[in-house]
């Protein structure tokens, strides 16, 4: 073989080394870019996640808040037109749970 012949070889040995190490390192890059685009979807469902559970929580304890209040204004109420009535009447008056 001759001088240009083995030039020409290791020429174009070279370039398909450089393509092929190049290659690689667009796949692997692809890779990395891939893996970080998922983990960030992946921790913006979460995040998601995370906001509707708080947000239901917090409605929900406001819903109980709410529940009790009514609940103790109702019975408040009862007791007094129950001690006015004692009062006026001198009886107690009847307990109804219906």
């Amino acid at each position: 073989m001759d001088a240009a012949t083995a030039g020409a070889v290791a020429g174009a040995v070279g370039v398909v080394a450089g393509a092929l190490i190049s290659s690689v390192g667009v796949v692997l890059r692809e890779r990395l870019v891939g893996r970080r685009e998922r983990e960030a979807q992946q921790a913006q469902r979460q995040q998601l996640l995370d906001d509707q559970r708080a947000t239901f929580q917090r409605d929900t304890i406001l819903a109980l808040q709410q529940a009790i209040g009514d609940l103790w204004s109702h019975s408040a109420d009862a007791y007094n037109r129950a001690a006015l009535q004692q009062a006026e009447t001198g009886e107690c008056p009847p307990m109804d749970l219906c």
